[in-house]
């Protein structure tokens, strides 16, 4: 008989792993987006240094970038050369989108990220945790956080293909199930392994 301290003691800790993996999450995004920020850093630094030490030679190398884009030579030649008009730091701008596919709309922004990756693993945490709220024990309960988070994925496909990415409501269901399937398994097999050197005992 489930009690409400047994519900208690099991919330607790569940928010206590959730916690943690939302942090461990969000330090993982935070190291990897903070090396790709610095690697763009270090590309707009290179491409400063180009423009001070050689601008005819960037000047040239962004009219063929227009030109292979579709403009005439002549109108690549006159774009080109307006823009490379521009104060250092604006043409660096132009150069780090044209030649290197940098914006800022899409720079790297590590703390975003980090919050970003956080809220989606907590959030994506509460799902199954749901199922366990419920006063339910054995088959019955398993029964439930398997339903209550395959509704949360098809949920949650739903709204990635309507955002627009490239995924069906199956394929994010299918992934999932197949992700959750294998850690239940290493988890049954750390118990029975657990219990077997109790038993030997």
């Amino acid at each position: 008989m489930t009690t409400p301290i047994d519900i208690t003691r099991r919330a607790l800790l569940r928010g206590a792993g959730s916690g943690l993996g939302a942090m461990a999450m969000a330090a993982g995004e935070w190291v990897s987006v903070s090396s790709q920020a610095d690697i763009e850093s270090a590309d707009r630094a290179t491409e400063r240094r180009e423009l001070l030490s050689d601008p005819i030679a960037e000047k040239e190398e962004l009219t063929n970038i227009y030109v292979d884009r579709g403009l005439s030579r002549q109108l690549a030649e006159q774009v080109a050369e307006e823009l490379s008009n521009r104060p250092l730091d604006q043409l660096v701008d132009v150069h780090a989108r044209d030649e290197l596919g940098l914006s800022e709309i899409h720079a790297a922004r590590p703390g975003q990220a980090a919050v970003a990756s956080a809220l989606s693993f907590t959030l994506g945490g509460l799902i199954p945790f749901l199922g366990l709220l419920g006063p339910f024990e054995g088959a019955a309960r398993i029964a439930v956080i398997v339903g209550v988070t395959i509704i949360g994925l098809m949920i949650a496909g739903q709204l990635i293909t309507r955002i627009g990415y490239r995924a069906t409501v199956l394929c994010f269901c299918v992934t999932g199930i197949v992700c959750a399937v294998f850690v239940a398994w290493r988890w049954r097999t750390h118990i029975w392994h657990r219990d077997a050197q109790a038993n030997a005992r």
